[in-house]
């Protein structure tokens, strides 16, 4: 599902990535990224060259794809092993169009609650990135606490705020305040004390 390589762009290509689609079943994150990847470009084509019995496969290759990505990737734990510890897979985000396609930017949060991303694709289909638990059923951002709600640990929050997790959620500050756009608390510089505000 990885590569593939054609002459030009035309209708046998379209028909070959058709093929490719139906090729495997989508049963993991990693294969549904390459089918947005096909899917997004066989349907670019289809509609450049008029295929419209083509158009509608396409179209709903591409749904099916992007619907398995946000059910089971999206709230996936993943262990790395070259780092040595677990990440979250918070969201993803569209990159819109490149010449094989679209892609996909995972955004997610390591164990120790710092915050990065990389391509989908990259993380599903790295041998050496292993799959913990399936995000079925769960979506780190949209099951997040309340604003304001969140309980972090004070001790972490007073010593190192970026690696502090929320006990309710586990979401770490950081991806509180970048990801979910809520409030979060701060430490005064003069005090040491932990609020939300601050009235000087």
């Amino acid at each position: 599902m990885d590569v593939y390589q054609l002459s030009e762009d035309d209708e046998p290509t379209i028909e070959a990535i058709r093929l490719l689609i139906e090729l495997r079943e989508t049963n993991n994150a990693a294969i549904a990224c390459s089918k947005v990847r096909f899917a997004s470009n066989g349907l670019e084509l289809a509609n450049e060259y008029e295929c419209e019995s083509l158009q509608e496969f396409f179209a709903d290759a591409l749904e099916d794809a992007l619907e398995y990505v946000d059910e089971q990737f999206v709230g996936a734990k993943y262990s790395h092993r070259e780092a040595k510890q677990e990440l979250l897979i918070l969201d993803v985000e569209d990159l819109g169009m490149s010449q094989s396609g679209v892609e996909l930017i995972a955004l997610f949060q390591w164990a120790s609650g710092e915050l990065g991303e990389e391509t989908a694709h990259a993380i599903a289909a790295d041998d050496g990135i292993e799959l913990k638990q399936s995000g079925q059923s769960r979506n780190p951002l949209a099951t997040a606490c309340a604003e304001r709600n969140h309980k972090f640990d004070m001790d972490v929050l007073q010593q190192a705020p970026g690696f502090a997790k929320c006990s309710e959620c586990y979401l770490s500050r950081n991806a509180v305040q970048h990801h979910l756009k809520q409030d979060v608390p701060k430490v005064c510089d003069a005090c040491d004390s932990i609020a939300y505000e601050f009235v000087y």
